[in-house]
């Protein structure tokens, strides 16, 4: 019996023995498995490591400049070589090839034709979209001529003809820019000229603050071109900033009627055009014939 029992004793501690053995063979060699494919690509992960500092950092500060590079290429390429301009004068694609984003040089156009000027570089700076980075860039390709004497000269005793100064004599005006000096000749020619300085306030878009500024620098000639009243159609006749479409058609009905115009007696009696204002206004344009 004692033989007995100390067999059992032996055989359940080689049992357990064995046991632990299993478990810890089972439980560790993924773990020395992991270890040793720690070990073996150590140095790998370290070259890698490296490599990934001192390749895709520093390609992640060269791409970029090259990208740029290659966008200002393509900018170049498609608006041609950046030179020097003048971004009161300067059309859309020169100032981008300088390097301008396009959204920047439709704001600079809208308000060069608002009556906007730019007097010195750092000026482009008031575009609200413009930036200090990209206003550096493009400053050493920006030139802005001097003003000329002529802008200087004492304009009371040397006023422009309203019915004669050309675009650049207009934009040689205080308050006037590109933009308000091609209303205000669109405006004359629609009239046919202006038959009072006071008919340049009435131009479209211009505030009556910048007018009262050039009042005292214009004179005024005689009508150059008139309304040939027993020539003109009705639709020829309504293109008048003065003569509405209705009017028109009574006037050439009554011309058709009564024969031709002799005089703004018989103008008044068609009775076309009952505002008094606008009567007057048109005194000074009608033309009887056309001599």
């Amino acid at each position: 019996m004692i033989y007995l029992a100390w067999i059992i004793v032996i055989l359940a501690g080689a049992r357990y023995w064995l046991s632990q053995e299993e478990v810890s063979l089972r439980l560790l060699s993924p773990v020395d498995l992991e270890n040793t494919d720690n070990k073996r690509s150590s140095a790998g992960s370290k070259r890698y490591a490296d490599s990934y500092e001192k390749t895709d950092f520093e390609e992640m500060n060269h791409v970029l400049p090259d990208q740029k590079e290659r966008s200002a290429g393509q900018t170049q390429k498609k608006y041609g070589p950046p030179e020097h301009f003048d971004p009161n004068m300067a059309p859309f694609e020169i100032m981008v090839a300088a390097g301008l984003p396009e959204r920047i040089v439709h704001t600079m156009i809208n308000y060069r034709e608002k009556g906007g000027k730019f007097y010195k570089p750092e000026d482009l700076l008031k575009i609200y979209i413009m930036t200090d980075s990209i206003y550096r860039e493009v400053e050493p390709w920006i030139r802005i001529p001097p003003v000329p004497k002529a802008a200087a000269r004492n304009r009371p005793r040397d006023p422009i003809d309203v019915n004669q100064a050309d675009l650049e004599e207009w934009t040689i005006l205080p308050g006037i820019g590109q933009g308000y000096a091609k209303q205000i000749c669109r405006f004359r020619d629609a009239l046919g000229g202006f038959a009072s300085i006071d008919q340049v306030s009435e131009t479209f878009g211009l505030p009556d603050t910048v007018f009262q500024r050039i009042r005292s620098f214009l004179t005024c000639s005689p009508i150059p071109t008139g309304i040939l009243i027993n020539k003109l159609s009705a639709e020829e006749l309504a293109m008048h900033p003065y003569i509405r479409p209705r009017e028109a058609r009574i006037l050439v009905n009554y011309r058709t009627q009564h024969g031709p115009y002799s005089s703004i007696l018989e103008i008044r009696r068609s009775m076309a055009i009952q505002d008094t204002l606008r009567l007057n206004k048109l005194q000074p344009y009608w033309r009887f014939s056309e001599n």
